[in-house]
Order: C-alpha cells, then structure tokens, then sequence
C-alpha cells in the first residue's frame, strides 16, 4: 500500500516530509552536478505546484525576447487552472561547487532577470500579481520576487526583509532550513 502524501500547504510539513525528496537532498555534497540539483528542485515544484491543482512545471523553459533574444531557464512555473496560463515562478539552478562563489550567485541573478526582461511582465499594464525566483546552488537556495517599477530583482524572504538589518546570510540551507524554505515556497503557492 501506498505512503499517504504529504500536503505542501499544511504547515509543519516540508519537503522532507517526502522521502524521495528528502533522500536526494541528503545526497547532494560540495561536489553534486547541476542535473542532480536540478532533479531536487523538480521534485520540489512538481509536490508543491501540483499539477492535479493546476500548475505545471516547465523544464528548459525558452524565454523569448526582442531582436531573437533567447535563453532557457531551468523551471517555469505557470497556473494553469480555469484556462489561463499565468507565468509566477521561475526556477534556475547551478551545481553545488558554486555555494560559496559570489560571481555564482550573481551571474544566476542576472539569468533570472534576463529570463523576466525576455517575458516582458514590465510592459504590461494595470495591476498584477507579483513574479517570484528561485536561484537554488547546490544545498543553498534564494529567493527573489521582480520589482517591475524598478525593473530589478529584489531578495525575499516571507519571514523579513533582505538584506537583513541584522546581518544574516541570504540564502537557506535546503536540508537543515525546510521549514523556512518551505514557508517562502508556502507563501508562493498561497499568493501568486
């Protein structure tokens, strides 16, 4: 018989209450490939974005802009549900050798907002619904919500400000900060 499935908008549940999920995310170590994060993190969208409810997880997305720009993002997260289809996430990740590297992160938040100018959220008019990023390295992730006033991406967190007045880190552990991270991803499913 089948283990019941864990609900991602239950609170106190977290990905590492499935335990596929959890068992790749202990495999993953200062060396794991980008395939291997990315196999995490499609596991994580697909049980907190479920298709069942209306989402779909696109991976290798193509993001087209003006003048034939192009690039592919690694997850694009749409609603799809009553016939829409509304882009609110978009998902990159990088092996786990680049956590510690500043340029790593930088260069991944230049793709995601690349990825946004090329969907053009910032031309359109009237009131909308924010645009939220993952920029996931290894064990680490971010996450990011689109400023289209300023046409910038800003850091998130649902919990506080970043960057932190206090000093802290901008990014989550993945396996020791579920909660936390699982929250941010909780905080998107509710309010995308």
């Amino acid at each position: 018989m089948a283990a019941q499935r864990p609900n991602p908008a239950d609170l106190g549940t977290t990905y590492m209450d499935v335990p596929a999920i959890a068992s790749e995310i202990r495999r993953l170590h200062s060396r794991s490939n980008e395939g291997e994060v990315n196999g995490v993190w499609n596991s994580i969208l697909n049980w907190v974005f479920d298709p069942v409810n209306g989402f779909i997880t696109q991976p290798q997305a193509m993001h087209t802009g003006t003048g034939g720009a192009r690039g592919f993002s690694d997850f694009h997260t749409l609603d799809v549900a009553g016939g829409t289809r509304r882009s609110f996430l978009i998902t990159q990740c990088k092996s786990a050798e680049g956590e510690g590297q500043e340029g790593v992160w930088s260069d991944g938040e230049d793709q995601l907002l690349r990825y946004l100018r090329m969907m053009q959220h910032r031309n359109r008019r009237g009131p909308q619904r924010p645009t939220y990023e993952i920029l996931a390295i290894g064990r680490r992730v971010r996450f990011f919500r689109y400023d289209r006033a300023t046409d910038a991406l800003r850091g998130w967190r649902p919990s506080r400000p970043i960057p932190d007045p206090r000093g802290a880190r901008d990014f989550y552990l993945l396996e020791r900060e579920a909660t936390a991270v699982q929250r941010a991803l909780r905080e998107i499913l509710n309010h995308h």
